[in-house]
């Protein structure tokens, strides 16, 4: 991953298409989540449009009342994509990062809905970081010193593999010893998976730091929480997974924002932390 900052800076009308186009993706997503939460066909599902098909040139665009009923999650898909298109400009990796934020922000609003993330956000991911690492290889853009491009490539994907497989088998391992410890569930699989999505993107190195944030950003989110929870059952009978003081707790927005915050930050970070560049 590039570091951001050595790109020039996108012009007043592309950020206002790339807000734009934000707010409309957030807001899709906002009502896509609820769908799915409920376990409901999507807008884009066949059964869904088959059912409105009087309706399908509302359901191909976002309507002006889904954009006002889902505007939480268009301002910060917006705030997303114009935060990623800043520091990496108009570039190939740039749009690797917007469809990674686009999958987080859904599945942060599925995991907030109903305390699961979808198996098929993880896969959409996996699938765009692969695009893009076959992508970047045939066009030369992989630091690969003067090995050939079919080599790069091989390389930055062995890489990626083996960094979200490493971070995900050592959490996974960590996870097993602390239910055995505590008795109790303490991590999904769907958080192990998306901590599996932070080493294929970032390397082991910022999965890192972004599991540290993660912590801290879940430990302030459930003290937020916690009196408005408190009278909450604590667990879930129906998936949800126990997690901060053994109650049902949605980690999934924790890690999205710690990957957003390590995407625009954690190299220079980690750089001053070791004081040296990797």
């Amino acid at each position: 991953m590039s570091l951001p900052g050595a790109v020039p800076y996108p012009s007043v009308c592309v950020l206002v298409a790339v807000g734009t186009l934000g707010l409309a993706v957030g807001s899709l997503h906002g009502a896509w989540a609820a769908r799915i939460a409920r376990h409901e066909p999507g807008p884009w599902d066949r059964r869904h449009l088959a059912a409105s098909h009087l309706h399908r040139s509302q359901a191909s665009r976002p309507s002006p009342r889904l954009v006002r009923d889902n505007l939480p999650a268009g301002i910060i898909c917006a705030l997303a994509y114009l935060t990623i298109v800043w520091a990496y400009g108009l570039t190939l990796e740039a749009l690797e990062l917007l469809l990674l934020a686009s999958a987080l922000l859904l599945a942060s609003l599925v995991d907030l809905a109903s305390l699961t993330i979808p198996n098929g956000v993880v896969l959409f991911a996996i699938l765009v970081r692969l695009a893009y690492l076959l992508a970047a290889g045939g066009l030369g853009l992989l630091d690969g010193g003067p090995s050939g491009a079919a080599v790069q490539t091989m390389r930055a994907l062995g890489a990626s593999m083996l960094s979200g497989l490493g971070v995900y088998l050592v959490l996974l391992l960590v996870t097993i010893l602390a239910d055995r410890a505590f008795g109790r569930s303490s991590m999904g699989g769907g958080d192990l998976k998306l901590f599996f999505l932070a080493g294929l993107y970032l390397g082991w190195r910022q999965a890192l730091l972004l599991i540290a944030l993660a912590c801290l950003m879940g430990m302030v989110f459930a003290l937020v929480t916690l009196p408005r929870d408190r009278h909450a059952r604590h667990s879930s009978a129906e998936g949800g997974r126990p997690g901060l003081m053994g109650r049902a707790f949605p980690f999934g927005p924790s890690i999205a924002l710690a990957f957003w915050a390590t995407i625009l930050w954690g190299r220079p970070l980690m750089a001053w932390y070791l004081g040296q560049s990797f």
